[in-house]
């Protein structure tokens, strides 16, 4: 077990990590023209391929009109792409 000293020392190198690499992807995305909700939403969509607007929409707590304009912004650039779910064709999944 972590004593307090240590627990904020580890809590502390961490934080910093995060900091660093959340630095790094913002240069990254803004040098591609990537907004910071895209990328978030481009890496949900890695982590969870096939899901519907709502599914992805509910998941990442975002307003599904404003979801949509991310994922046609992400379908243009050709980093996302859209089918239609054979069971029902009035749904549509997104994957990278």
């Amino acid at each position: 077990m972590l004593r307090k000293k240590q627990y904020h020392n580890l809590s502390g190198c961490i934080a910093g990590i995060y900091r660093h690499s959340r630095n790094n992807i913002n240069r990254y995305i803004k040098s591609n023209g990537i907004r910071g909700t895209q990328n978030d939403l481009i890496i949900h969509l890695y982590d969870h391929p096939g899901l519907s607007q709502r599914q992805i929409a509910r998941d990442l707590c975002v307003d599904p009109s404003l979801l949509a304009r991310d994922l046609k912004a992400l379908i243009e650039q050709g980093l996302v792409s859209r089918e239609q779910n054979p069971s029902d064709r009035r749904v549509n999944m997104s994957s990278p």
